[in-house]
């Protein structure tokens, strides 16, 4: 009774094992901030993101991306961290650790319930819950899209074996709904129909049903898939995330693709060392994608020579292939050749290999057991090692990009996040020298060039603000945030105007812009235009609610409309702050009207600010 009793409780305890690693490995991240690499631009500063949790949010989040992506139900999981832990990074950083730990430990149920095998399960689950290429999935808060996803593909398999065994109705919708909920979180779960055809051939042994029946189990989710990849395409094309055929050729995406491929193999199996960023090569020799080519097809051979003896392989292998697929660059998106966290998915196919073929081998017995589970020791304790050395990496941005330049080099892209992490950290000398490092070696660099003029332009040296500002537009006119240093800088020196034009073109082109409409209103407002001032004031911060409110203009007239623009936002606090203040220029500048339009709307502002404050009860 007392055996019995310990073997029901074993998953369990491999379960609560397996949640103990990944608690461990990342629990310094608790004390790690936000960093300069996409952090801001998709939670921080993203207005889909910051205003917290509301019905806009939710309607928003459905309806537009940011910065190419759209991801609806990671920007709702961001919201509602933001909700709970405003931005303090620790408890966003807690919400990516839990979800991962949650999927690491779904992936362990699926595959017990899939095998009855809780051993190798449990194997391929730690794997996946402590491998070091995984730490940038985690530990990054921007790919917060990686780990929910994650968790909803392990809902998905955990259905879909349900289905399996009652073939009901009920338990294919609800397979379906959690891969809608995988793709809303991440595209790269598009591939998740054909790992459960795969899964149908083994564990499953679904064989049986035929391959008419199997495939059209498979069309609801297959019609959920193209919906969302094909809208997914259409918002990386039009934010100019996807590379063109002009900027990378066809021949270098597949050697790259095939290199790639036998570099995720060879990161699997020894992990280090690794980087946030690996940049694309100028050229692959033609030795190395032939080799590339000739492994890959002579480990699919023997991985379908085995599939009757040892299914596992080919199952496992083909998982492998086919969720690389989207992120293999064939359609490139961004300029890296390859990043950790696109093995996320894919290296559960190569666990769920090496699981079930060791399971083979050490009950085999002998000499042979003892040898294979103390290699898996191990290489287990290796991972486990080198994941929490990986996860310090992470501890602010320039710890990770002085990392990321040991492992890839001086990178244009790596200097420039240097310079973006001392600018941060209030070195501003170090952060220009990496910004004109970056453009010494790639003077194409648009970033580089537009950072470092904002920085001289904060600096107070206007002239070389311009130069560098507007060379990039120059070279650069596709640039985000260009127009708007350029905007600010003109705004400074009194040329409303053009200022207002570029303003405006950037919130046009690269918008919404919540910082363009803003500092568009105070343009607005210095030239007398009130009314327009106060509705473009109000749209910016019912664009982006964490919008600061710091004008670069102090004039009476641009803080009476920033104060109303405040009010009409429902932002009340400031609005008084800000009425307030204008009540004091206009009456200092004997402006007698507008002090007299500023003391009426006084009370009223007041009054609001004090009934949206928070009762004690």
């Amino acid at each position: 009774m007392r055996r019995e009793a310990l073997a029901a409780a074993h998953p369990g305890w491999l379960a609560l094992a397996i949640a103990v690693f990944v608690a461990a490995i990342y629990a310094p991240v608790r004390g790690y901030p936000f960093v300069v690499f996409d952090d801001a631009g998709l939670v921080a500063d993203n207005p889909l993101v910051n205003g917290g949790l509301s019905l806009e949010t939710l309607r928003r989040a459905f309806t537009e991306s940011a910065l190419g992506n759209w991801v609806p139900l990671a920007w709702l999981s961001h919201a509602l961290d933001v909700e709970l832990f405003g931005f303090e990074a620790g408890g966003h950083h807690v919400t990516s650790v839990l979800l991962h730990a949650a999927a690491s430990v779904l992936l362990f149920e699926a595959l017990r319930r899939m095998t009855a095998k809780p051993g190798p399960a449990a194997f391929a689950a730690l794997v996946f819950a402590v491998h070091p290429a995984h730490v940038e999935s985690v530990a990054w808060i921007a790919e917060r899209r990686d780990v929910l996803c994650g968790l909803f593909w392990m809902l998905t398999l955990l259905a879909w074996t349900a289905y399996a065994r009652a073939e009901r109705f009920t338990w294919l919708a609800l397979a379906t709904l959690c891969y809608a909920a995988a793709l809303l979180s991440k595209p790269m779960a598009v591939t998740l129909p054909l790992v459960l055809l795969l899964l149908d051939l083994w564990p499953l042994g679904r064989a049986s049903r035929g391959p008419v029946r199997l495939l059209a189990e498979k069309l609801p989710l297959a019609a959920v898939a193209l919906a969302v990849a094909a809208a997914t395409l259409e918002t990386q094309s039009q934010a100019g995330a996807v590379v063109t055929l002009d900027m990378l050729p066809v021949s270098l995406r597949l050697a790259n693709a095939l290199t790639s491929t036998v570099a995720y193999l060879s990161m699997t199996l020894w992990p280090a060392p690794l980087a946030v960023f690996y940049p694309y090569p100028e050229a692959i020799p033609a030795w190395q994608s032939v080799g590339a080519a000739a492994l890959l097809l002579l480990l699919t051979a023997a991985a379908l020579a085995m599939r009757r003896r040892r299914p596992w392989l080919a199952v496992g292998w083909a998982w492998y292939l086919v969720t690389l697929v989207p992120v293999i660059g064939l359609v490139q998106v961004g300029s890296q050749a390859m990043a950790d966290r696109y093995t996320y998915l894919p290296m559960i196919g190569l666990a769920l290999a090496a699981a079930w073929q060791a399971q083979e081998w050490v009950q085999q017995g002998g000499r042979g057991r003892t040898l294979v589970l103390a290699v898996i020791g191990a290489w287990l304790l290796a991972c486990v090692l080198l994941a929490r050395a990986q996860v310090s990496t992470w501890q602010d941005s320039a710890t990770l990009f002085e990392h990321a330049r040991r492992v890839s080099g001086n990178h244009p892209i790596i200097l420039v996040n240097l310079g973006e992490a001392y600018e941060e950290a209030g070195d501003s000398d170090r952060a220009i020298e990496h910004y004109e490092a970056a453009l010494a070696g790639y003077a194409h660099a648009p970033r580089a060039r537009t950072r470092l003029g904002a920085l001289y332009m904060r600096r107070g040296m206007l002239p070389q603000a311009a130069r560098h500002l507007e060379e990039a537009l120059r070279r650069h006119p596709e640039e985000a945030r260009t127009r708007l240093e350029i905007g600010r800088l003109l705004l400074r020196d009194g040329q409303l105007e053009p200022a207002a034009e570029h303003l405006r073109e950037e919130h046009e082109r690269f918008g919404p812009s919540a910082e363009a409409l803003f500092h568009l209103a105070e343009a607005r407002a210095a030239l007398g235009e009130h009314e327009e001032a106060t509705a473009l004031f109000a749209e910016a911060f019912a664009l982006d609610p964490g919008l600061p409110d710091e004008p670069l203009l102090s004039s009476p007239e641009g803080v009476e409309a920033l104060a109303a623009g405040l009010a009409a936002a429902g932002r009340h606090a400031q609005a008084v702050h800000w009425t307030r203040l204008g009540l004091r220029r206009a009456q200092l500048a004997g402006q007698a009207e507008r002090a007299a339009r500023l003391t009426a709307a006084l009370p009223g502002r007041e009054a609001a600010a004090a009934a949206s404050r928070p009762r004690r009860e």
